[in-house]
């Protein structure tokens, strides 16, 4: 099961980090309380999304690149 708790449209990098930054932390929380891992998906050079997923181990983060 995955549930995803952000999506982003970054508009430079520096803006790309800070949102994957906070939408990890926000993440974090989730994923603690459900003892699950966090996978971060790439859609495209300015989409990303991140979620909490069963697939990922817990206290682990994967990235994904869907584009």
């Amino acid at each position: 099961m995955t549930t995803l708790t952000s999506v982003i449209h970054a508009t430079s990098k520096a803006d790309l980090e800070q949102q994957l930054d906070r939408a990890v932390a926000l993440a974090l929380t989730k994923a603690t309380e459900q003892r699950q891992g966090i996978l971060v998906t790439r859609h495209s050079h300015i989409r990303f999304s991140v979620a909490v997923s069963s697939e990922v181990p817990y206290g682990e983060t994967h990235e994904r690149d869907a584009a």
